[in-house]
């Protein structure tokens, strides 16, 4: 009957050897086991293990090239995006003619303001939506005791981008 040896991290201490070492050429570790034998500490000098690879690792797999036809495909698609034009800048006259052209006319219009937010907004001289396109979100938002996200939802809602 052969019995399996589980040798202690004392044992492979006093031993000279390295766990990894071990761990390649599959001998067994018992890291819960504190005790150390004499006779264990023999057997791992005496054993006949293979040496680690160079660079102590296993030797990498193979990359797999991807194949022609998915790299032409990928190619097309940057091509295309190459084509489609890039958004340019949009200048206040552009917005404001846009604004003209929307829905949004009054503050109350706008969805998620409160009249809390309506009157701080008046006191601040903020009565059109133009005005509020104006302001800086983040400043605004810490003036009104308000939220970043809904201050760019209601610019959202006059510049129609929604």
């Amino acid at each position: 009957m052969n019995q399996v040896i589980h040798f202690s991290l004392k044992e492979i201490k006093k031993s000279g050897l390295d766990i990894k070492f071990l761990k390649f050429n599959n001998v067994k570790v018992d890291v819960r086991r504190k005790s150390e034998k004499p006779a264990n500490i023999e057997l791992l000098k005496k054993m006949k293990l293979a040496p680690l690879p160079i660079g102590g690792q296993k030797k990498a797999k193979k990359a797999i090239s991807p194949k022609p036809a998915k790299i032409e495909k990928e190619v097309e698609e940057i091509k295309e995006t190459e084509k489609t034009p890039v958004d340019k800048p949009v200048s206040k006259e552009e917005v404001k003619s846009e604004i003209k052209e929307s829905k949004i006319t009054k503050l109350e219009d706008l969805e998620g303001m409160e009249p809390k937010y309506l009157k701080k907004l008046t006191d601040l001289g903020i009565d059109t939506p133009l005005k509020l396109l104006d302001e800086d979100f983040k400043e605004l938002a810490k003036l009104i005791s308000s939220t970043q996200k809904l201050i760019k939802s209601w610019r959202a809602q006059i510049t129609g981008e929604e």
